[in-house]
């Protein structure tokens, strides 16, 4: 049914092939949107290949039953090592020497040569839709803004009350007053009520001119924007916020975390940097500035923001743990670490240091040393959530698999990306040589909506097939994983594995060939773009 359905796909494709070596521009644009629509038909078709699979594994699971075929034991050989191997049980991060680990930097390192000679070149490729790398799932808060936005003017007290709001109504519809529009529209906002409130700030807008109130009308729509997911729209209100009031320090902190928010780092430092020049004793906005800069890969105006700050500060904890982040991103972790274990002692309510000390061990290879740091936390705040995560991961490199797969199912129920722990759980059961129970986990990733996730655990499910010399079928999920998105080096280096050992010399030599040319932008998935 499949090989029919995408035999028709490969004769459209071949037909516009044709069309292309000779179209005029008016028609090449037809036939890209035809191509477009050739691909979402293929995608639909793997959904369903992806959902009859998990529907047979289901049938299995329930019936207890047991194909010949799925019975099996993993073997493992240096040579076939592709990183779930007993030989390296560490992940590409660490590489395969502990002790030859570089210093971390959050700049972009340059790409490694790929030479298919080479059997440990998996551990120096990032495998798809990872973040710099595979642990980094566990340190989101890490990685992403979590300041407050500020309410402005368009905010009051009481707006979390119905009366209120009911007051407020009776007001606006017996006096067109815009202050009592906005408040009302305030109250309303908080009460889920959004397209209403849209409604009464359009009407303030429609019938005012005064900067003032233009301005409180967008801070709240723009915080409506906001919990609704719309930053576009947001950032839309803020701008224009921005132009009739320069002045207003607090839109230029709020437009900048809502940049910050799109990753747009350059724009969210320039508005932050305005913000902390309207009031040089704002704290949020400088320490936020210094990230934006991190995050931008421009360590030299972070690091002079933070000396800046340190003149003013110097003992001030955010200020000190933004120095932190600048020794990491000058390529000084030990004195990063240091620093950290300083904050963790003195502010252990902190989570920053707490994440940031052992994300810098792990980076370093130290698994075993952030070990006792987890547990020390977790005795501190007993329900934290980041840290037993945290130590599902510093176990899983200490090839402690069984007090991993203990710490993530922990985990599992309050967890926010519930599939990217069941694709850990899916290498501890890999790392452990069961690969039925691998597959049921990566399984339990795919039904995920996010492209990413299912390209991740794809790849991953073809490593463990391959381990287990199953090569048709682990080449099967590399490919499916090679077109949910942008081209891997490390699914491509899978396939020119498989590739090689079944004989197809010159197809290996091409896709290690198409591995070394891809950038590192297309190796490194952006995991912070999912949540």
């Amino acid at each position: 049914m499949f090989d029919t359905a995408f035999a028709t796909l490969f004769k459209a494709v071949d037909r516009i092939r044709l069309q292309l070596e000779s179209a005029a521009p008016e028609l090449r644009m037809y036939l890209a949107e035809e191509l477009l629509e050739l691909r979402q038909l293929g995608d639909q078709y793997m959904d369903h290949w992806l959902a009859l699979d998990e529907q047979i594994l289901e049938l299995l699971e329930t019936y207890d039953i047991q194909p010949v075929e799925d019975s099996l034991t993993l073997t493992f050989s240096a040579e076939d090592n592709l990183g779930l191997g007993s030989t390296n049980p560490l992940p590409a991060w660490l590489g395969t020497d502990r002790a030859a680990a570089p210093d971390v930097s959050f700049a972009a390192q340059a790409a490694p040569d790929v030479d298919a000679s080479d059997d440990d070149v998996l551990w120096h490729l990032q495998p798809p839709g990872e973040a710099a790398d595979w642990g980094d799932f566990a340190f989101l808060d890490l990685h992403r803004v979590n300041a407050a936005f500020r309410r402005g003017m368009g905010y009051f007290d009481l707006l979390l009350f119905k009366e209120a709001a009911a007051s407020l109504s009776e007001v606006v519809q017996s006096v067109k007053n815009p202050v009592a529009q906005i408040y009302l529209a305030a109250a309303l906002a908080a009460q889920g009520e959004a397209d209403e409130a849209l409604r009464h700030l359009d009407s303030v807008r429609a019938h005012s001119s005064d900067p003032l109130f233009w301005c409180a009308a967008n801070e709240v729509e723009a915080q409506l924007r906001v919990q609704r997911g719309e930053l576009d729209a947001a950032i839309h209100c803020l701008e224009d916020s921005c132009e009739r009031m320069p002045d207003y320090q607090d839109v230029w902190y709020n437009l900048g975390i809502c940049l910050s928010k799109k990753s747009a780092w350059q724009a969210a430092a320039a508005a932050l940097e305005q913000a902390w020049r309207l009031d040089p004793d704002d704290i949020d906005a400088a320490t936020l500035l210094g990230f934006c800069q991190l995050q931008e890969g421009d360590v030299d105006e972070a690091a002079r923001t933070c000396q800046a700050l340190l003149r003013r500060y110097p003992r001030h904890p955010r200020v000190r743990f933004l120095q932190s982040r600048v020794f990491l991103a000058q390529g000084r972790p030990s004195r990063a670490v240091q620093l950290c274990r300083q904050l963790v002692d003195l502010y252990p309510e902190m989570d920053g240091p707490w994440d940031l000390l052992t994300w810098t061990l792990l980076h370093q290879g130290q698994p075993e040393e952030a070990i006792p740091v987890l547990k020390k936390r977790l005795s501190l705040m007993p329900g934290s959530h980041s840290a037993m995560l945290q130590l599902g991961v510093a176990h899983l490199l200490c090839a402690s698999y069984e007090r991993a797969e203990q710490a993530f199912l922990q985990c599992l129920p309050k967890s926010e990306n519930k599939s990217l722990l069941w694709i850990a759980l899916g290498r501890v059961s890999a790392a452990q040589r069961d690969a039925a129970k691998a597959h049921r986990r990566f399984l339990r990733a795919l039904r995920d909506p996010r492209k990413e996730v299912k390209q991740l655990s794809l790849y991953y499910m073809g490593v463990t097939l391959y381990e287990a010399n199953r090569l048709q079928e682990a080449q099967k999920y590399l490919r499916a994983a090679l077109v949910l998105g942008p081209p891997n080096s490390a699914v491509l280096i899978a396939l020119g594995r498989i590739a090689d050992r079944m004989g197809r010399h010159v197809e290996a030599n091409q896709l290690f060939t198409r591995a070394a040319n891809v950038s590192r932008a297309d190796r490194v998935g952006t995991l912070l773009q999912w949540t």
